[in-house]
């Protein structure tokens, strides 16, 4: 298994348009090879927003880019104070 990690950091006030973007994003990830599950997180303080999500592969974690990264850009590029960072690891599942 494979987790992705994602952070973008956007102007502050801009919650609504980071839960569109999470929404769409969900969406889209939940039909594509691979997919385990996800999870959204924010700091609407400092407008850093992000996603971690799973996945069986590699190769199904890096593919996620290639169909959500256009979207990303198209929906905060005028929002975004740096550009997204995007981290895939190996998952270490504990030992019973």
């Amino acid at each position: 298994m494979y987790a992705r990690l994602v952070t973008l950091s956007l102007e502050t006030g801009n919650q609504s348009m980071a839960e569109a973007l999470a929404d769409k994003a969900g969406a889209v990830m939940r039909t594509l090879p691979g997919y385990e599950h996800s999870t959204f997180f924010r700091d609407e303080a400092t407008g850093d927003y992000g996603s971690f999500s799973v996945w069986r592969t590699k190769e199904d974690a890096e593919a996620v880019s290639r169909v959500t990264e256009l979207d990303i850009r198209e929906m905060v590029s005028d929002i975004l104070t740096e550009p997204p960072s995007v981290k895939i690891f190996e998952v270490y599942e504990l030992k019973e």
